[in-house]
């Protein structure tokens, strides 16, 4: 599955495309998987990169309810990188 900072930043990617698209619980899953996936790996987020990944997030949180949001962010946490890319992939 590659380099795991470059797994993470495309799981953001289609994270930003699922916004888009309206599939706000995805999103938040994988946002959140990333951010695990680069806490474990010690992998950052490039510097300008970190200001879409906030406006992402705040997005969501003002989309969904905080119960909504934390439940998706809590699940995207637990999932494994190869769970986290299915994810991506599907849909």
């Amino acid at each position: 599955l590659g380099h795991k900072g470059a797994v993470a930043s495309q799981l953001e990617n289609v994270a930003y495309v699922r916004i888009e698209k309206g599939e706000l619980e995805v999103a938040a899953r994988l946002l959140a998987a990333a951010g695990a996936i680069r806490e474990v790996a010690g992998a950052t987020m490039p510097f300008d990169e970190e200001p879409e990944f906030r406006a992402a997030v705040e997005r969501l949180q003002a989309a969904m309810t905080p119960a909504e949001f934390d439940s998706a962010w809590a699940a995207g946490r637990k999932l494994t990188q190869s769970d986290a890319v299915a994810l991506a992939v599907a849909g």
